[in-house]
C-alpha cells in the first residue's frame, strides 16, 4: 500500500520514482559510491512506513511552485515536500507563513477566472525573478494549479516549468462542464 502512495505521488509531483527507475539503469560502475553511501530518497527500495514517503519527499532538490490566488488548498505541504513554494496573490498570513511568495507590487485589474489570476502571477515581473532565481539554468521546476488554460501551459514553457497536469488544457476544457460554472455568471 506504501508502496502504491509513494508512486502516486510521484506521479502527482512529477517527480522519478527512484526504486522504479533503479530496475531500468545499467549495472553501476566500480567508480560509483555504493548506494548505502547516497545519501536521500534515492537510498530507499522500498517504502515500508509514512516515514519512508516523508523522508522520500523530504528530501527532494527540485523547485516545485503552486501558483494561485491563496495557498489553502495546499496549506502546509512544505512540511512533507522539499523545496515547495506557494505563489499566491492574495497573503492570507500576512506573511507570518513561511514558503508563500506574494509580489509586492500588484497592478489592479479585474480578473475573470482562477485561470486569468495564475497567468497574471506567471507572468509578473517579481515572480519571474523569483523563480529564476531558484532555477538550475534551463529547468526551473515544476508548477502546480487548481486551474490552467493553455496560456498557462505557453507560460509555464517559456519560464521552463514543467506543468503538473494529467491533460493537456484543451482536453480537460472539452471534457470538464465543471469548468463553465466557476465562471462569473453576467449581471443582467
Amino acid at each position: 500500500m506504501l508502496e502504491s502512495l509513494k508512486r502516486a505521488l510521484c506521479r502527482f509531483f512529477g517527480l522519478r520514482d527512484s526504486a522504479s527507475t533503479t530496475a531500468n539503469r545499467p549495472a553501476a560502475s566500480a567508480a560509483a559510491p555504493p548506494p548505502s553511501a547516497i545519501v536521500g530518497a534515492t537510498t530507499m527500495n522500498k517504502i515500508t512506513s509514512i516515514a519512508d514517503v516523508r523522508r522520500h519527499f523530504r528530501n527532494n532538490k527540485e523547485p516545485i511552485y503552486f501558483i494561485s490566488a491563496t495557498n489553502f488548498n495546499l496549506l502546509g505541504i512544505g512540511d512533507w515536500v522539499g523545496n515547495f513554494r506557494h505563489i499566491n496573490y492574495i497573503n492570507c498570513f500576512d506573511g507570518q507563513q513561511r514558503n508563500v511568495f506574494v509580489p509586492k507590487e500588484k497592478f489592479p485589474r479585474d480578473f475573470e477566472s482562477i485561470e486569468d489570476i495564475n497567468n497574471y502571477l506567471l507572468e509578473h515581473k517579481e515572480v519571474i525573478d523569483f523563480i529564476q532565481s531558484r532555477s538550475d539554468g534551463e529547468h526551473a521546476g515544476t508548477a502546480a494549479f487548481l486551474m490552467f488554460d493553455e496560456h498557462t501551459e505557453e507560460v509555464c514553457k517559456q519560464l521552463g516549468l514543467k506543468g503538473l497536469s494529467l491533460s493537456p488544457a484543451r482536453t480537460i476544457t472539452t471534457s470538464t462542464p465543471r469548468r463553465s460554472r466557476l465562471r462569473p455568471r453576467s449581471r443582467s
